[in-house]
């Protein structure tokens, strides 16, 4: 008769690194498994080899039947074919592949203590478990002039913290019109059971020049090794970067240069005036031009700018005519108003009040 045998017993997933065994959180589950294995049992129908989940449930065992029928066999062997078994649709916190013992029979060797006459064996040659994790990630200690609720320029910094149980893979910064304007994918190694390293220190840098001037709201979002993701919303900015140019630019002789010359030709061929009345800016212009041009407008009191805005208008028959609305303070401020064809200005002036 074969002597007793067994494979030390095996449970899955294992930190790689760390000794013993890597308890899961509930929202991270064993989902599948495929590995290579053999499994035996030999005349003991108490022993049970086999790959077991975390409630004891067999994925898969080789034993002796029960009530054992006379004549039957009372080998069971299921040898490693060089080919892997693999078991998906699993629900389970760990797996245990080994050597059980199940109390069918008033003389079980597992109670007593042995016996010679028995056998089990469960060999593992190698193996990979995939893991499931539905728990968004953890975003917070946002802090960026984007969250400012003020007007912005330029390239701007995002700083956050994000952690999650697997990692962060990826972190991006997007637009209120979906585009991508800057991110960021961390090397994962996912033979760990935390493939992705933690973020306490995150940091994007996003450059405000990509999306049109005016009010917009900005996205932070971070992605971990199972493709959850978070998300955190700023408050609405202000972007602003196309500053209106100066009347004129004169030069080392004190001389207009050729740009600045055409500006003020341009403007005196158009005519534009700009009117506040209580909480209201109108704009009115009569232009050489036909077609859509922005118009702009800044409020600057006692030398710094309190609130501005602009807006793409379509001419009727060279006129355009437009309204904003101004804050309390833009209201006490100086206000200027620039229109612009492309990247140049065809008419400006100094708003005046009613």
């Amino acid at each position: 008769m074969p002597r007793t045998s067994s494979t030390r017993p095996r449970t899955f997933p294992t930190v790689r690194g760390r000794a013993g065994r890597s308890p899961l959180r509930p929202a991270r589950t064993i989902s599948a498994i495929s590995y290579y294995r053999s499994l035996a049992a030999y005349a003991e129908p108490d022993l049970v080899a086999g790959l077991f989940q975390a409630d004891g449930a067999a994925i898969e065992d080789c034993k002796i039947p029960w009530p054992f029928v006379p004549g039957s066999s009372n080998v069971c062997s299921k040898p490693n074919n060089q080919a892997p078994y693999t078991f998906t649709g699993l629900n389970t916190s760990s797996l245990f592949l080994g050597v059980t013992c199940r109390i069918v029979d008033a003389h079980t060797a597992c109670i007593a203590g042995g016996a010679p006459l028995h056998a089990a064996r469960a060999n593992l040659y190698s193996a990979k478990v995939t893991l499931s994790e539905s728990t968004p990630p953890t975003l917070s200690n946002l802090a960026s002039p984007l969250w400012g609720g003020g007007v912005v320029s330029g390239v701007v910094p995002v700083t956050f913290a994000a952690s999650d149980q697997t990692g962060i893979q990826q972190q991006l910064v997007r637009s209120d019109t979906g585009q991508t304007l800057s991110s960021a994918v961390t090397p994962c190694d996912f033979t760990l059971a935390q493939p992705c390293p933690q973020q306490p220190a995150g940091s994007l840098s996003i450059d405000t020049r990509r999306v049109p001037d005016g009010p917009h709201t900005f996205s932070v979002v971070v992605t971990d090794a199972a493709a959850n993701s978070q998300v955190a919303t700023s408050p609405t900015v202000i972007v602003h970067n196309n500053r209106p140019a100066p009347a004129s630019t004169p030069t080392g002789q004190g001389a207009p240069t050729t740009s600045t010359s055409k500006n003020n030709t341009a403007a005196k061929r158009n005519k534009i005036s700009a009117v506040i009345r209580g909480r209201r800016l109108r704009v009115r212009a009569k232009l050489a031009r036909s077609g859509r041009v922005r118009v702009s407008w800044r409020s600057k009191l006692h030398g710094r700018t309190v609130a501005h805005g602009s807006r793409m208008v379509s001419t009727h028959k060279h006129k355009l005519a437009v309204t904003f609305t101004l804050s309390k303070r833009a209201r006490r401020a100086s206000t200027r108003v620039a229109i612009r064809s492309g990247r140049r200005i065809v008419a400006h002036t100094r708003a005046r009040r009613a």
